[in-house]
Parts: C-alpha cells; structure tokens; sequence
C-alpha cells in the first residue's frame, strides 16, 4: 500500500511536473456520446462514489443519463424521456442522498405548467433504468427551461433553483425535505430584470456547506444593445442564500433580504446583491455578458463569463466574446480578469449563450477555456488556463482538445471526495438554434492515459516504461507533460491518476502501489533516461 510518506513526495513531485511543463501535449479526447447536447440547466454532470454521471439530449429529443465507472472503465447509459429536439426541454442530473440517480427535465411544452418533473434510477449509482415520472405539487407559475438542483449534505433536503414564469421570468426555488421523494415548497426568491422590455431573471447555483450561492443576468430581451435587437445584459449580479437563517447575504456577510420578501430588481436596488460586471464597465455601454460558469471554494465563490465588446464594432454577425474570470476578496469587493478569447456561441448568433469558459472543481485558478483559434471565433480549441497572481496574468498549460467547433465547456460537478480524473467536458459541432443542433460529447483526456480508454492502469504504465528516456516523444508514448521527453515528470503523472480496478472503495488509499513501477525505483527511472538520451 502506499504509505503517507509516499504521497506527500509524489504529490510534491507531480506538482513539479506541472510547473515545469509549460504545454501539455494536446491529446485526441474521448467522445463520450456521438449525439447529445445540452441546454441551460445544471448541472450536466457529476461525480460520486467514482463514476461520472452525465445528463444529455440528442437531436431528436431523446434525454439520456450515461455513467462512467473510473475503476473499471465500464460505461453504461438509459433512457429517461421522450420528447421533442429542442433545447428547452434538456435535463440536469443529481444524485440524492439515499444513491439513487435524480433527473429533472421538461416534460410537454415549454413553461407548461406549475409543476416540475423528474425520474429517479431504480437501483442506487444505476442508470440503466429509471422508475415513473414524478411530479411536484402546483406551485401556480409555470416551470421549465432552468433548474439547479442540489443535495444539502448535512440534512439531505434538495434544493432545485428555478427560473420561472409569472408574467416574466423570475428566479424561484423547490424544497424537498424527504431526500427528494416529494417537491410540496415552492418559494419566489427574486426577479432581476423589473423596469426592462421582456424583463428576464436568468440564474445559476451552487451549492457548499449551509450555502446556496447564485448568480444571476439582468436581461432585457426586448432591449436593443448598440442598435442591434440581441437582448441587453444590463449586469450579472451575486448573492448567497444561508439555508438555516432563510436570509440572503452579500459577499461580504451583509444580510440583505430574507426568503418571502421577493426584491425585484431595478437600476435603484443594486445595493441587495453584489455586481460582479455591469454593461457600463466600458464607458459607454456597449458591451453584452452572459455568465458562464459558478464554483465555490472554501465559502468563496469563483465567476466567468463571456463578453461581447461591440466597440469599434461595426459589421454584422458577432463581435469577439471573451472570457472573464471574477472572485472577491475579505472585503466583498469583486475583480475580474480577461482570460482569452473564446469561441463564439452558436454558431455566429450574437443572441445565444456561450459557456465556453469553466472552472475546474478543485483549483478555481485553472480554467477549461475553448479558445479561439481564428479571427471570428467560429474555430477553438480546448485550453488549460492557469493563474498564479488571482487573475493578473494567464498562462496556458496546453489543448487537450483538436481545433474544432467547441461552443460549451464544462467541469463535473464533486459530490464526495472520490479522485475524479475527468476534468472536463464539452461540445463540438454544430448548434444554429434550439431546434437545429448537431454535437458530439467529449470529455477530456486523463492524464496518464496513454492508449485512451478512460483507465490509468499497468498498461499505461507498461507504455510509459518501453519509452522511457525517448526525446522525441508524444502522449501515446507516455509524454504527458508535454515537453517531449518521457522521464520521471510523466510517471509521476501517470502515478496521480493510477487506478486499477479493486474490491472495495476506488479513493487514493485504497490504490496499491504499481509493482512494475517500485521495480523501476527512482534510480532506475533517471539511469535508464540518462543512457537514452
């Protein structure tokens, strides 16, 4: 077994690695469904008990869970619904307290009824088959489009954030206090958009510890922006909900309203949230955002978004969208850095939203950015992007994707402390509209695998060890850090993420250390470099 003293060298080692490779070698990713898409909800994907559980629609409507087993490499996927193509009707995915795997999704048209809707996995950790749809309570606005729902850990209740319609589109939330057997609450929380054209309230969430964090769009679909009719973004705007208080705080611990009080928001009432960006920031409102991605560390949330800068703007389709990264300090003060530019979001449409630009689940300072590889944005490529500095300056570690037509990214939800060597995920292909979409899902490679079967285990190793010292290197070689050589930096790579399939729990304690591998000894691994070289 593998001794602290071990993994305390290796993991100072591997940390080395990282900072030593400047690019890592962009290796072919792992297309995980050939036809599956999704929408506005979150999350698309999580991970417990080792497997990724991923939701999905695919062109025809059809909304599928698939899971991916890291141990085994087992892949295993189910029908939840049959519905129409459109993106309005895709699902998120949860896993409840009790195991079982927890589906939300639209059922019949859009925004049809008070009530949402959900299947549950008839096994716990199995998505193979699901038991009858469920229905919530009326809660007398109608549903659909957004939902977030969410496992509060020390109580087991779910929370499903929602953005509902009652004239316009506010933000509301459900409340099952039975581990999501039954939906009987229903809340308003908020509206953002009071005072514009079509007024919209679109909002994400996250939850950790006793907080629901959020992060909303003030939207005015109806508003032109520089003379163009695209719906304007006035300002992205946070708040944090404390579940045992029912009161809503600021960055800064600032009690701001409680749950029943339902603010709407107006240019007048920007004091009840932090603004994290607003369309002013360039002097002269021409710019355009959409949030992107939501995480939170240690009690401190962590922001991107996509910008569009219509300034010196002047042909048609869409201007350049670029990617923010935005975090606050101890005093509940907001910045923000431009990280990259992105690619566009569908397919040139300046309307639609472009998710580009996640966060990665333990290091809120590497982000999974789809940047762009030409003039227009209409090609990129997945990047590593990596802060030292709280977002001065960004550096890439390397693609870990080809150039294509990538529009989203995302990162897996963590739902335990179960290593998750899945990082990324995203789309590529083409997306014109709800409607007329054709992607494939990827996910990206794990480092250490080297022959790309989603497992780290003595093969790989057995690669990395036939080309150890090679200076003309690539991945399938064993060069995971990307610097052309295979040494001692990649079989410390290949160590992280090493995991043979055992009885039992798959965490980093319950792996045993590689034989071939405490047979090769350090002294091995650098003699057998020096003599190639």
């Amino acid at each position: 077994m593998i001794t602290a003293s071990t993994k305390l060298y290796f993991a100072f080692a591997y940390a080395a690695s990282l900072a030593i490779a400047v690019q890592t070698s962009a290796q072919t990713p792992t297309m995980l469904a050939p036809n599956g898409s999704w929408g506005y909800n979150g999350p698309h994907a999580v991970y417990a008990d080792g497997k990724l559980f991923m939701n999905y629609i695919t062109s025809g409507g059809d909304i599928f869970a698939k899971s991916y087993e890291v141990a085994t490499g087992n892949i295993e996927t189910g029908l939840v619904y049959q519905t129409y193509g459109d993106l309005h009707q895709a699902g998120a995915i949860m896993v409840r307290p009790d195991g079982h795997i927890h589906v939300p999704f639209n059922q019949g048209a859009v925004y049809n009824d008070g009530r949402t809707y959900w299947r549950v996995s008839e096994n716990p950790g199995d998505v193979t088959s699901f038991g009858p749809i469920q229905s919530s309570t009326n809660s007398g606005f109608n549903q659909g489009r957004q939902f977030f729902p969410m496992v509060h850990e020390s109580t087991g209740d779910l929370y499903q954030v929602v953005n509902y319609l009652s004239g316009r589109r506010q933000t509301g939330m459900w409340t099952s206090t039975d581990g999501g057997s039954t939906f009987t609450q229903f809340d308003r929380l908020f509206g953002l958009g009071r005072g514009l054209s079509q007024d919209r309230s679109y909002t994400q969430a996250y939850i950790e510890g006793d907080s629901i964090h959020m992060v909303g769009a003030r939207v005015g679909w109806g508003e032109s922006l520089v003379g163009r009719s695209i719906g304007r973004v006035e300002g992205i705007y946070y708040v944090r909900y404390d579940i045992n208080t029912q009161g809503f705080y600021r960055a800064d611990g600032t009690h701001t309203f409680n749950l029943g009080d339902f603010p709407e928001l107006t240019s007048a009432d920007t004091h009840l949230f932090d603004t994290i960006w607003h369309w002013g920031n360039d002097g002269n409102n021409q710019q355009r955002a959409l949030w992107a991605d939501l995480s939170v560390k240690d009690g401190k949330p962590y922001v991107t978004m996509a910008v569009q800068d219509y300034n010196g703007f002047e042909s048609g389709g869409s201007p350049p969208h670029f990617g923010y990264w935005a975090t606050v300090d101890d005093n509940g003060e907001w910045s923000s850095s431009q990280v990259a530019q992105l690619a566009l979001g569908w397919d040139n449409n300046p309307q639609r939203k472009n998710y580009s630009i996640a966060i990665d689940q333990d290091d809120p300072n590497l982000l999974y950015v789809a940047v762009a590889t030409n003039a227009t944005g209409s090609q990129s490529q997945v990047h590593r992007m990596y802060t030292t500095d709280n977002g001065q300056t960004w550096e890439s570690l390397g693609a870990i994707s080809d150039v294509g037509r990538i529009s989203t990214v995302i990162t897996p939800w963590r739902l335990d402390d179960t290593p998750n060597p899945i990082k990324a995920l995203w789309l590529e292909g083409s997306m014109s509209g709800w409607t007329s979409y054709n992607t494939a899902i990827y996910a990206a490679p794990i480092f250490g695998d080297a022959n790309s079967d989603l497992i780290v285990n003595d093969l790989d190793l057995a690669i990395l060890q036939a080309n150890l010292g090679s200076t003309d290197a690539d991945w399938t070689m064993g060069d995971f850090n990307g610097d052309g050589r295979v040494g001692l930096a990649d079989a410390f790579i290949l160590f992280q993420n090493y995991m043979p399939a055992v009885d039992g729990a798959a965490g980093f304690d319950a792996i045993p250390e590689p034989t071939s591998l405490a047979l090769l000894g350090i002294g091995g691994l650098l003699g057998l470099s020096r003599r190639r070289r």
